[in-house]
């Protein structure tokens, strides 16, 4: 049986893209994360371009979740963070 407590995580930053599968129970990586330029100009095309490279180099057919810096705007809308360039 698969254990559900393991989701492929990535933090999409202004810098650069994290991921790794994470025991979110425990908050533990459950492999070395892996780090890669965030895409300039970043566009949603090019950040879900990384990502999608992301889980496929690590072979994940899981859930993914991601993280991203924003403020959320009227409960719908992200705003650009001031540390993400702009697209």
């Amino acid at each position: 049986m698969a254990d559900d407590s393991i989701r492929f995580c990535v933090d999409i930053g202004g810098t650069g893209i994290k991921a790794a599968p994470v025991n979110v129970r425990v908050g533990e990586l459950q492999t070395a994360r892996v780090r890669v330029e965030t895409p300039h100009a970043s566009t949603p095309a090019a950040v879900v371009g990384v990502v999608a490279q992301l889980v496929h180099d690590a072979k994940w057919t899981g859930e993914v979740g991601a993280a991203f810096p924003a403020v959320i705007k009227d409960g719908s809308r992200a705003q650009r963070s001031t540390s993400t360039p702009p697209s």
